[in-house]
């Protein structure tokens, strides 16, 4: 799976989010457990739960993600139903996974399209298509491919 260099410095930096929170939660963790006597204790330990379960919820999101664009293989339009069904999930937790991985910035520029359940890249996100130009939409501001005929989106003819 080959993605292209704004994804691979985004998946790095994600991973060693995650791997920070984990350390930090682990210390905070061992520190409210040694001064658990205190309230002071206490609230260390829960923010050092709180801190690793961020850090192994970053591990899952880098998955998810990786298992999607796996699935898109360079596709810039993609059914949300038909991505539910390929991983064996529902299509209201595939959206919400779309919609967290779209709100981190790991599918930068993608929105859904509610009216025919699709979720729509960028080209960009695929090595292959990187030299290609986007436009956002003047009537709805969704990222739009340069020399198109319409809005993907909306249907807002470009003149």
């Amino acid at each position: 799976m080959e993605f292209n260099e704004e994804t691979k410095i985004l998946i790095e930096t994600k991973k060693k989010i995650g791997r920070r929170r984990k350390i930090i939660g682990v210390i905070l963790m061992v520190s409210g457990g040694v001064l658990l006597a205190v309230w002071v204790g206490i609230l260390l330990l829960v923010v050092g739960i709180f801190l690793f379960g961020a850090g192994c919820g970053e591990d899952i999101f880098i998955k998810t993600f990786k298992t999607y664009y796996e699935i898109f293989s360079g596709n810039q339009t993609y059914s949300i139903s038909q991505l539910a069904e390929e991983t064996k999930s529902s299509e209201k937790s595939v959206k919400s996974n779309l919609n967290n991985l779209i709100r981190d910035q790991y599918f930068p520029g993608a929105y859904i399209d509610e009216k025919n359940n699709l979720l729509v890249l960028r080209k960009e996100m695929f090595p292959e298509n990187s030299t290609s130009q986007t436009a956002s939409c003047r009537a709805c501001g969704a990222p739009v491919e340069t020399g198109g005929p319409e809005c993907a989106f909306c249907g807002t003819p470009f003149k």
